[in-house]
């Protein structure tokens, strides 16, 4: 096993390593753009709040102290697409098919 490694290596060094040229290359910034349409869920001063946003709104995040609470709400998510989905229609009343059951 160590003789067919060997041999391996050796012909990979003897015939091709002398092709291979050091390429530089750099390193893009990621870029984090979530696709399609994008609703921005906050806070605002009362509760939750939704709006439809362009995608590129998303392409820094800004760190608040509620950032982590914000998102480890049961209902949070629930209740701001709820109402987000309430105002977009003007219907009040309008309730999800398959409420939540926490």
């Amino acid at each position: 096993e160590a003789s067919v490694v060997e041999f391996v290596n050796s012909t990979l060094n003897a015939m091709v390593r002398p092709f291979l040229k050091e390429i530089p290359t750099e390193r893009l910034s990621p870029v984090l753009i979530p696709p399609g349409r994008c609703v921005h869920f906050f806070r605002d001063g009362k509760s939750f709040s939704g709006r439809h946003t362009p995608c590129s709104f998303f392409d820094s995040i800004d760190i608040s102290w509620t950032m982590i609470e914000d998102h480890l709400t049961d209902l949070g998510y629930h209740r701001a697409l709820l109402n987000f989905i309430r105002s977009h229609r003007d219907d009040m009343n309008f309730r999800f098919r398959h409420e939540p059951i926490f």
